[in-house]
């Protein structure tokens, strides 16, 4: 009988909506054998090492949450070494990761699977001094922005967003107030205060890029965000010309020597003393999408 492993995280927005009614669709199927794997309190580094432990060939990983779930469940599939097939359904903040796939709803993965309309997909690998950190969907970035994410694993930003409705508007007036207090700290060599590597399709629209998720290249820039003036531009650009940057296959950056820097990843960031963070697109994943 075909196993479906649904991931679920109890602190995601919409983390007892998801419940409802994923759960409830996936009782009424026939043919899969239904697993859950409930989020603990850690960080998406041990859940998905966790989660890749109970992994087995042929099984069908769902994530329903955020994108920090969805990055437990890819990077779970990955580390498990096994023959897997991978989705997302967005049930949190922001859904980059689901809609990188295409923002497919529950039956519509389970029709797609059934199919074996399947594709292959190549997540950014980083390595922060030659060691494997995390695989990344969407987008990696470092320095500035990076750390300003920080404050969502905070246990009171997180209880203040589940009440709120409009959980989009919520978190952008968070990361603003994060920016005018941190924004003249040094980040990045050569006074830049971000680097960004776009991969996924919600990402890569701000740039002059495209869906890279299914090739084994990505794009990425420097970015000196730092003044409100420049940030403004950056922000502008965005949304009317689009930011330029360099499609490549593999990226990164280096210090001098040993520094402090924050790397971001679908909305989880995690904080290293380091001289060198490679990012490569070294290794795919079986996923379900439009």
């Amino acid at each position: 009988m075909q196993r479906l492993i649904v991931v679920h995280n109890k602190k995601s927005s919409r983390a007892e909506l998801a419940k409802e009614e994923i759960f409830r669709e996936a009782r009424k199927l026939s043919g899969f054998l239904i697993g859950k794997y409930e989020v603990v309190s850690t960080d998406v580094d041990d859940n998905a090492n966790r989660l890749a432990k109970i992994l087995e060939d042929g099984d069908l990983v769902v994530t329903i949450g955020g994108d920090a779930t969805a990055s437990i469940g890819l990077n779970g599939c990955l580390l498990s070494g096994k023959d897997v097939v991978f989705s997302a359904l967005s049930f949190g903040n922001f859904g980059d990761t689901a809609k990188t796939l295409g923002n497919l709803n529950f039956k519509e993965v389970i029709e797609r699977f059934s199919e074996n309309k399947i594709r292959d997909f190549y997540p950014i690998n980083v390595l922060v001094d030659g060691e494997h950190f995390r695989f990344g969907a969407g987008y990696v970035t470092v320095g500035m922005m990076a750390e300003s994410v920080e404050i969502f694993n905070q246990e009171k930003t997180r209880k203040k967003l589940k009440k709120k409705k409009r959980t989009e508007v919520s978190s952008y007036w968070w990361l603003a107030k994060w920016y005018f207090k941190n924004r003249k700290k040094k980040f990045l060599p050569g006074g830049y205060s971000d680097y960004f590597a776009v991969n996924g399709k919600n990402v890569a629209k701000f740039m002059k890029g495209k869906n890279y998720c299914f090739s084994k290249k990505f794009q990425a820039g420097k970015f000196k965000l730092s003044g409100i003036f420049s940030l403004g531009i950056f922000m502008m650009r965005s949304i009317f010309c689009r930011i330029p940057g360099d499609v490549k296959e593999k990226g990164g950056v280096l210090f001098h020597e040993k520094e402090k820097v924050t790397i971001q990843m679908e909305g989880e960031s995690k904080t290293f003393y380091c001289q060198k963070i490679e990012l490569l697109k070294d290794k795919k994943l079986k996923v379900v999408c439009r």
